[in-house]
C-alpha cells in the first residue's frame, strides 16, 4: 500500500465509510421490499418511491457527513 493511501484527509475516509455503509444499508432494505409491500399493501410504485428516498435520505446524509 502507497504511504499517500495513509495521509488523506479525514473526509475522504468519512466518505469512504459512508459508502460502504450506504451499500450495506441498500442491501439490507432491497430483499424486505416485497414483505413490506404486503404488509402495508402498497403498491409498486409507492414501494419504489420507499427505495428511492431511502437512497435520497442516504445521499444527503453522506454529503452532510463530508462537508467541511
Amino acid at each position: 500500500m502507497p504511504a499517500s493511501l495513509r495521509h488523506q484527509p479525514k473526509a475522504v475516509y468519512a466518505v469512504a465509510f459512508a459508502c460502504v455503509v450506504s451499500f450495506m444499508g441498500i442491501g439490507l432494505v432491497d430483499p424486505i421490499l416485497p414483505a413490506l409491500s404486503s404488509q402495508l399493501h402498497a403498491g409498486p410504485s409507492q414501494v419504489s418511491l420507499l427505495f428511492t428516498s431511502y437512497l435520497v435520505v442516504t445521499a444527503i446524509a453522506m454529503l452532510a457527513r463530508s462537508a467541511p
